[in-house]
């Protein structure tokens, strides 16, 4: 699966392996995750512990949120970092 963000939800679509020369039908997309306010600019994940890390760019801010649920309050998210900046990447090291 895909996972990328649209302003200030993540959303999601199924690989799909395509010749690329043809034309691309439209793709599925699921949003699965909504922080209203917010301007994700940069994804990371943990995998093993299913965390997603988001950049917010309008608050300078890096949130944690757990992928387990499609609603996020604020049980499932986590603010890790703040006053970061402008954000323009991310890398999660399992290490």
């Amino acid at each position: 699966m895909y996972i990328y963000s649209i302003g200030e939800r993540l959303c999601g679509t199924h690989v799909r392996i395509t010749d690329l020369t043809k034309h691309l039908a439209p793709s599925l997309v699921h949003c699965f995750h909504s922080l209203p306010g917010r301007q994700f600019s940069a994804l990371a994940f943990h995998i093993y512990a299913d965390l997603v890390y988001v950049a917010d760019v309008q608050h300078q801010i890096i949130h944690r949120i757990r992928m387990e649920t499609t609603t996020v309050t604020a049980e499932h998210t986590q603010i890790v970092a703040a006053n970061t900046g402008k954000v323009g990447g991310l890398l999660v090291s399992y290490l």
